[in-house]
Formats: structure tokens, sequence, C-alpha cells
């Protein structure tokens, strides 16, 4: 194959810059006209130059060409016109992502957005349980406490009126920890006989993550429960207690890994009688901790089916994925 070679004289770029000259020329009268006539005056014309670029006049093709590039530069948006939709919400799927009422200012530099406050719906305005309607050592344990939240009032038939083991799954700060002492509650009642209190038979164990959480709950769990009677200690690396003491201790507050310890063994007959195991931060269960929580969940069903013997298990956590 041979090379083409193209060779321009010095009169036939002057010649081609002079067509390009006029073409731009013809363009613009053309604009100028098209601006100054009517409609059907610019239809006729449109049609007569579209007859004329098909017989191969260039000038008219020229024409036609920069009106259809005005055409779809007037039909494509700016990016500043894109910008002034998505500020205004105009954009597709925009308008829709915040609610009614939203207000935008544009400040210097910035734009301010006020979201109105969303209304609560019908099922957040259900009635909250007073406390006045628990049981009498319910309400000795809730003291000071005139209702129940909206996460305690929905579960409260669960945690305080059945034996079922039962997973709690709520942000932070929604009360869980109260959810749990109705939990406690509820194995309080279980050994109430003729209005008295056997607190010799009530044993709860309360599994939480951290020794400085776990000083905590202590403190927490022995103000409610002193109306009761019922001890709580803590049970950690760092507060040891004798056999003596974690027998007439009701209420103990541990971590996964001293319980872990302590269930290894078996044979004590604390492990027997513990009726109510209730393990916080459940979801960590995914982390480095989590087969510690794991064997002792199953080491505790294990105890059920060889003793016979019911444990419920309480489960708090933060939400979980699906």
């Amino acid at each position: 194959h041979g090379c083409r070679v193209i060779l321009n004289s010095a009169s036939g770029k002057a010649a081609e810059k002079a067509r390009r000259k006029e073409d731009r020329k013809l363009a613009k009268e053309a604009r100028r006209m098209e601006d100054s006539m009517s409609e059907e005056e610019a239809e006729r014309l449109e049609a007569q130059l579209l007859w004329l670029a098909q017989s191969g006049f260039e000038p008219a093709l020229a024409i036609l060409s920069a009106a259809e590039e005005r055409a779809a530069a007037a039909a494509a948006p700016s990016a500043a016109e894109l910008l002034n939709r998505m500020r205004s919400g105009s954009a597709k799927g925009l308008a829709t992502a915040l609610p009614a009422g939203t207000t935008r200012v544009v400040r210097d530099g910035y734009e301010e957005v006020s979201v109105p406050p969303i209304l609560s719906d019908k099922a957040s305005l259900a009635k909250r349980m007073p406390v006045s309607e628990l049981p009498e050592h319910a309400q000795l344990a809730f003291k000071g406490v005139t209702s129940l939240n909206q996460l305690q009032t929905a579960v409260v038939a669960t945690a305080l009126h059945s034996h079922e083991n039962m997973l709690v799954c709520a942000p932070t700060g929604a009360g869980k920890t109260n959810v749990a002492l109705l939990a406690i509650c509820e194995q309080v009642g279980q050994c109430i006989e003729n209005g008295v209190l056997h607190r010799d038979r009530v044993k709860v164990v309360y599994i939480a993550p951290m020794k400085a959480l776990a000083a905590e709950l202590v403190g927490k769990f022995g103000r409610s429960l002193a109306p009761l009677g019922l001890q709580v200690r803590e049970y950690t690396g760092d507060m040891q207690l004798t056999k003596r003491e974690l027998v007439a201790t009701q209420v103990i507050v541990t971590t996964p890994e001293k319980w872990d310890v302590t269930t290894r063994k078996g044979s004590d007959g604390i492990v027997q009688s513990v009726g109510l195991l209730i393990i916080d931060e459940v979801h960590l269960l995914n982390e480095d901790r989590g087969p510690v929580i794991e064997a002792l969940v199953a080491r505790t069903l294990r105890l059920v089916e060889s003793s016979q013997q019911m444990i419920r298990i309480v489960g708090l956590s933060a939400p979980l994925p699906n």
C-alpha cells in the first residue's frame, strides 16, 4: 500500500480560510434572520436550506450544522444549572428526599437547610405502662419511676410475665438495663410463696462486657433491689468472692471470661442454682470475645438438658444486622 500525501499550497490555504469565514458569516446571518422571522418563515427557510444541503451546497450544510449545535447546547443544562437544580431539590429523586416544610437559605459560601421535626405516629403515642400496674415486688424495684418507657412497655409482657428466653435489640440509651431489671423481678416473683420471698432461691448472673460497666451495674442494681433485701456483688478479676459470698449473693455481676472459668468446673452448686442468665452486649458475638459468649450459652443449654432445670437466658444487644 502506498502512502497518501496531501499538499496544500498557500493559495489553497487562503481559499479554505475564506470559505470558513464565509460559512461563519452565513451562519451568523441565518441566526439573525431566524430571530427576526416568524415560525412559519423559519420553517420555510429550514426546508430550503435542507434542500440546498442535500444538493451539495456547502454553505447551507454549514448553516444547518451550526443550528443543530446551538439546539443541542440549549437542550443540555450547564454545570451551574445542574447544581442549582440539586440545591433547589428539583433534581429527580431529590424533591422527596427531605420532608415537606424544609427551607433553604443561601448564605455566604454555604447553604442553610432547616428540616422540620417529624411528628410522632400513633404507635409512638401509645400508652406507657405506669409502674403502679406492676406487681408489688416490681414496684419496689422501680421505686421513683412513674412509668415505663416505650421499649420497656413493649416487652413487659415477655420480660416480667413469662419465663421465656428473649433477645432485646435496641440502641444505646433505649432502656435495656431496666428490661434486665424486669427480668430479675420475674425471677424474684418465682421465689415468692404466700407473700414470703425466699432469697436463698434467687440467683441471677448478669454478664457485662467490661469490668468498669460491671461496677456501674452493681451500684444501679444494688439501689433498685435494696428494698427487696437482695445482695448485688461484682465478681470479676479485680473483685474476687469466696464460695460463701457467692452463695449469699442473689445477683452476681461478672464478665464473660470470669464466668467462663467458673462454669468450666461444673461441680459447684452455684452454677446449678442459677435461674436467670443475662448477657449484655450480645452483638460482641461477631468480635474476638464472641467464642467465649457462645461457649457460655452452649454450656448453659447443656446444663438445662442434663439437669432438667430451667435457666432463663436474656440477651441485650445493640441493633443487629439481618
